[in-house]
């Protein structure tokens, strides 16, 4: 076990109302500090945020968003974002990512966008700045050399979706 593991196996001792509190402690005081927005979730929300140092596992995070204390860090963050119109912390680098997506998505979300007086872009960094509960995210298709789609290494062909395997849940520790 690293120091890593060690810290974050005696962050997670503590009550989840403590952990909250740390946590809203943390966001008033970088909210109040007026710190970019993308400072506020690489300390909060990033992976090696607050957030998930004391909820390390899928089921704590799950659990953890479902708090009012997650609410309400939502709202800071929305709001940051609001006040600040885009403007990112001077030594956050800025990443571009291209997405692929039916048609019917993309005239959805631009439809979203236009009702809330927004851009798609904008639209999309707030859909990707919550946290979502990872059963919601299918598992990765690979293809085989063959062309058959294999799935964590297990061919799909001829297989019902019962038969597939299972996304493995983290254990619990």
């Amino acid at each position: 076990m690293d120091l890593a593991d060690s810290l974050r196996r005696s962050e997670t001792r503590e009550s989840v109302e403590e952990r909250c509190r740390r946590i809203e402690e943390k966001a008033d005081q970088l909210f109040a500090a007026g710190v970019a927005w993308t400072t506020f979730f690489k300390e909060l929300l990033g992976p090696e945020g607050l957030i998930r140092r004391l909820f390390p596992t899928p089921d704590e995070l799950s659990f953890f968003e479902q708090t009012a204390t997650h609410r309400r860090v939502q709202e800071m963050l929305a709001s940051l974002r609001r006040v600040q119109e885009g403007r990112a912390a001077k030594t956050e680098a800025v990443s571009v990512i291209t997405l692929r997506i039916p048609k019917s998505l993309h005239d959805a979300l631009a439809e979203e966008a236009h009702a809330l007086k927004t851009s798609i872009n904008r639209l999309c960094i707030s859909k990707l700045a919550q946290l979502i509960d990872a059963r919601l995210v299918p598992p990765l298709r690979q293809f085989d050399r063959s062309g058959e789609i294999t799935m964590r290494g297990v061919s799909t062909d001829s297989k019902t979706p019962d038969e597939l395997p299972q996304r493995e849940q983290e254990p619990a520790e």
